[in-house]
């Protein structure tokens, strides 16, 4: 079981080496697992990342690790409304400047907070339709 968000080492999601994922499978004759993972859809600070490299990113894993994955889970569904935790944040009396941290791992939803869906929900469910 690992998590895997490559977007704090690999500025693109095309940048994950083929065989960034597949050196795991040699370490065990079990199924792996992602128990958690994402890659950003949008820049935040210094990480890189656009709604395409979400795409790469779910196919690297899915290539690499496809037929001996047990399960794989995406960290979000939905993005994160930084704004919104802010705005709690600043009425539970906390620094709405915490919401930072959350920042780096806001944008790795398959739907933006809206619910409206990105190119990578309809990967995600190809892969899992298969």
């Amino acid at each position: 079981m690992i998590s895997s968000y490559p977007y704090f080492v690999f500025n693109s999601g095309t940048e994950i080496p083929a065989d960034y994922y597949s050196p795991l499978l040699s370490r065990t004759s079990k199924s792996v697992a992602i128990a958690e993972g994402g890659f950003s859809s949008r820049d935040v600070g210094p990480v890189k990342g656009t709604p395409e490299d979400q795409v790469a990113y779910l196919n690297a894993i899915h290539a690499q690790l496809g037929p001996r994955l047990a399960f794989w889970v995406n960290t979000l569904l939905n993005d994160f409304n930084l704004d919104s935790y802010a705005e709690q944040m600043k009425k539970e009396g906390r620094n709405p400047q915490d919401v930072l941290s959350l920042g780096a791992f806001a944008y790795t939803g398959l739907r933006n907070f809206d619910g409206s869906p990105r190119p990578a929900l309809e990967v995600w469910d190809e892969m899992r339709n298969r």
